[in-house]
């Protein structure tokens, strides 16, 4: 892995628009209180503002609500030496398709970052 991108999932997920990276990042208690609301309403079920708050794949803090400590891309990517699946000439491949859909927006913009870096497709979004 040659540098450390925030905000981008090795999955190619943008984490900058999640509310749990968002609050975090921003440290706002506003953001956080809509990603706790957020998610209790996703879950049928209440939980509290200290649940809540990500630092992106490549960050330390996680919940159980948002990148996951155990995911197989989160631990397959780093181990190839790359900062997301878009360097890996195995793409799309079985570890990605486990989680997410051919046609989903995970792997669209893993094929955007091949195509226009992931420098630029970053600063796009």
């Amino acid at each position: 892995m040659t540098a450390k991108i925030t905000a981008v999932g090795a999955c190619g997920i943008y984490c900058g628009r999640g509310l749990d990276f968002r609050a975090l990042a921003e440290n706002d208690e506003y953001l956080r209180q809509q990603a706790t609301s957020d998610v209790s309403r996703e879950l049928n079920r209440g939980i509290s503002p200290d649940q809540v708050g990500c630092e992106d794949c490549w960050g330390d803090i996680h919940n159980e609500f948002s990148a996951s400590l155990s995911c197989g891309i989160r631990q397959c990517v780093p181990n190839k030496g790359y900062i997301t699946c878009a360097e890996c000439k195995d793409f799309p491949c079985d570890t990605h398709l486990l989680q997410f859909d051919a046609e989903s927006q995970h792997v669209l913009n893993i094929q955007a970052i091949r195509q226009k870096g992931l420098k630029n497709w970053r600063e796009e979004q």
